[in-house]
């Protein structure tokens, strides 16, 4: 039981490290993607400089869908060593049985299905954010 407990101890930190890590990769890319937006304001920017900001967001989506792939695979084995935890200890913490209960509820709906995940919602709006000022930029405006 001593190694299941150490072992879940490591893997709550993991998760933690995880959480940060995503958390400043949204935090670079906003950044980023302010002085983008500011600099494409401030003077004209070649074409090829949208292209550069669309690859830059793609990398740091790529990025942080890594770490939500790792994210999930510790959580599963938290949940298993909850379950074995709690036939051995009455009382043992729940957390992750808790937060699955949560996200199975929460996926039952239609709303939160593949395109709209919230963990990609925030990319996609970089993603037309870029699309919109390309246009604004380089569509001819008269006709």
């Amino acid at each position: 039981m001593e190694k299941d407990w150490e072992e879940y101890k490591i893997l709550q930190g993991k998760l933690d490290k995880i959480g940060d890590f995503r958390f400043r990769i949204k935090s670079w890319t906003i950044t980023l993607f302010t002085g983008f937006v500011l600099g494409s304001f401030a003077s004209p920017l070649p074409k090829v400089s949208f292209l550069f900001a669309f690859v830059i967001v793609a990398l740091f989506h790529y990025f942080e869908r890594y770490q939500l792939i790792w994210q999930k695979a510790y959580l599963k084995r938290i949940i298993e060593l909850e379950k074995h935890l709690q036939e051995r200890t009455n009382g043992f913490p729940k957390i992750a049985l808790y937060t699955l209960k949560a996200y199975a509820i929460k996926k039952k709906k239609k709303f939160g299905r593949y395109l709209l995940r919230a963990n990609d919602i925030f990319y996609f709006i970089l993603y037309i954010v870029i699309l919109i000022i390309f246009a604004v930029n380089f569509i001819d405006k008269n006709p």
